[in-house]
């Protein structure tokens, strides 16, 4: 852990600002565990892993728009590997 505070901080100096996001729940068969970590740069650049595939390329997505925007704090939206099941309506006579 203590490697990725030093990341955040070289980043911060290097490029005036970075973004930190924390993979806060795993379940079923998923690449990277809860705790999973990935540091983002202004520039596009990014130290670390939350998974890789689709999640990760969300999670960079939003990171670069919230440094883009210049937000100091951003709630990313739930992110999941695969798409969540829709609650099926049923109609009872």
């Amino acid at each position: 852990m203590a490697k990725v505070w030093t990341r955040i901080r070289q980043t911060i100096e290097r490029h005036g600002s970075a973004a930190f996001l924390s993979a806060v729940c795993a379940a079923g068969s998923v690449p990277r565990e809860t705790g999973a970590l990935i540091v983002f740069q202004s520039d596009g650049g990014f130290f670390g892993s939350i998974g890789g595939g689709r999640l990760e390329y969300e999670a960079i997505a939003a990171a670069r728009a919230a440094l883009a925007a210049g937000r100091r704090r951003s709630a990313i939206p739930r992110l999941a590997a695969r798409p969540q099941p829709r609650p099926v309506a049923s109609h009872l006579n």
